[in-house]
């Protein structure tokens, strides 16, 4: 039996001659029926190849389309990997505007309550201005809302001083919020590079196994519902994107308006504070003018007492603001100012005549 090349087989030889079988008077020899025979193998061996033939092609279709799924997968699977890559951009993108969304709220709510407090600073320093500008005259009441003043001053610089450690403190915890979520975003990488890992291995198994119309159903349905998900996704992450920034603008904006307003207030409470340095040195002043006053006081009342004391003894008058002393006794120049010395005056010369 050999092989054409037109893929059937013939067989070449006499089958049956080794028989030994002749029928005489007839027309069939030994050497027809071992051509009818050799035909009718010839038929039978023609049919199976045309089996085998049609089985393998069979299995070709059947590969081609596997090879075929098979390439729609890696190219589903890259589209997924740059989609999903994608979504983790925009997802980092969303934490970190909620972050900066989150950040510019709590500078809003501390530099409107430092607004606040400012404005009530301004407040009490235009208060404690109009009375010190009022009770200027009594020095012991000024120095009183001075001092009270000075108590506030203190109370505010205090609360701004545990104002800016808050802020360093929110600054700290929010710094080691943003390693953790990039050390989850790490994670999350790792864990889906593990999943494509165990993904490959899976295919790998369906491969072997020859699920060929299971797995290319499973994987279209799967890349469909994938598909389905990313699109909503996107549209949704989309639609967060664009609320986030436009609130983060707004955020932006009410940031500037309140740090124009805060710079304001600064630059009122740096003129607050020169106009408080400028009634403390007012003040100063006064208390020394105050104290000098004093002191002439004590000179002048010591004086009125020694005056009171010269009037009560004999021999003294009083004229014009000045105490004489008229001696009986007769003297030199010199003698009679020495006894004048000695009572605490001096010798007088008289000039006009009403003190004569």
């Amino acid at each position: 039996i050999r092989s054409t090349g037109d893929g059937r087989m013939e067989m070449k030889g006499n089958v049956g001659a080794q028989s030994g079988i002749t029928r005489s008077g007839s027309n069939y020899s030994g050497n027809s029926f071992d051509d009818g025979y050799a035909r009718l193998g010839t038929t039978r061996i023609l049919m199976t190849n045309s089996d085998q033939e049609s089985s393998s092609s069979g299995r070709r279709c059947y590969r081609a389309a596997a090879v075929c799924l098979g390439l729609l997968c890696v190219l589903l699977l890259a589209a997924i990997t740059v989609l999903w890559i994608q979504f983790n951009n925009m997802t980092m993108e969303r934490d970190q505007l909620q972050t900066s969304y989150t950040n510019l709220t709590k500078e809003r709510d501390q530099l409107w309550t430092s607004y606040t407090s400012f404005n009530r600073e301004r407040d009490q320093l235009h208060t404690s201005n109009a009375s010190l500008a009022k009770e200027k005259d009594q020095l012991q009441t000024s120095y009183t809302n001075l001092n009270t003043e000075k108590d506030h001053l203190e109370v505010s610089y205090i609360s701004l001083t545990k104002e800016r450690d808050q802020l360093r403190t929110s600054y700290t915890r929010l710094t080691k919020e943003r390693d953790q979520l990039q050390a989850t975003s790490t994670n999350l990488t790792n864990e889906m590079g593990q999943l494509q890992k165990e993904k490959k291995a899976l295919q790998k198994k369906v491969e072997e196994i020859g699920i060929y119309r299971l797995a290319a159903v499973c994987l279209g349905l799967l890349c469909v519902l994938l598909l389905t998900a990313i699109i909503v996704l996107w549209i949704k992450l989309t639609a967060e994107r664009d609320q986030l920034q436009t609130s983060y603008t707004n955020l932006d904006n009410e940031k500037d308006q309140l740090q124009t307003r805060y710079t304001n207030l600064t630059n009122e409470k740096d003129q607050l504070q020169a106009r408080y340095t400028n009634l403390t040195n007012e003040k100063d002043q006064l208390q020394t003018r105050y104290t000098n006053l004093d002191n002439e006081k004590a000179g002048l009342q010591r004086k009125l007492s020694e005056l009171d004391e010269a009037l009560n003894k004999p021999g003294w008058r009083y004229f014009s603001s000045s105490v004489y002393y008229i001696s009986t006794e007769k003297k030199t120049w010199n003698e009679s100012r020495e006894d004048c010395l000695k009572r605490g005056a001096d010798l007088v010369i008289i000039t006009s005549r009403e003190e004569q």
